[in-house]
């Protein structure tokens, strides 16, 4: 059964899936990391150049499917589509938080 989504999570999915990018990375802690498509995305300001880009080359749109969590890392897996072949796939977004904000994030298929 799926959890309620922390609220910092919930932050970054509302800002991506409305294409704004300064919303969804303020959801991230100032030295937090994202790792996706085989590279890291070091610093708020990084992420916040990735989210755009994503945002820019796919036109991504997510729907949160289920949510789990441990003491140590929340896993979302979300229905994703936009402009890219195989369009919708389901990816993991495995996030770890840190006093209420996120600190790494690992996105795989």
């Amino acid at each position: 059964m799926s959890r309620p989504i922390p609220p910092s999570v919930a932050c970054y999915f509302e800002g991506a899936d409305a294409h704004d990018a300064s919303k969804a990375a303020s959801s991230f802690a100032e030295d937090a990391v994202v790792h996706d498509e085989g590279r890291d995305h070091v610093g708020r300001a990084a992420i916040q150049d990735w989210v755009q880009d994503t945002i820019n080359r796919y036109a991504t749109r997510f729907e949160v499917e289920a949510v789990s969590d441990s003491e140590d890392a929340t896993l979302v897996v979300a229905r994703l589509s936009g402009r890219f072949p195989g369009s919708p796939i389901r990816i993991r977004f495995l996030f770890q938080l840190a006093d209420g904000l996120i600190t790494h994030l690992d996105i795989t298929p």
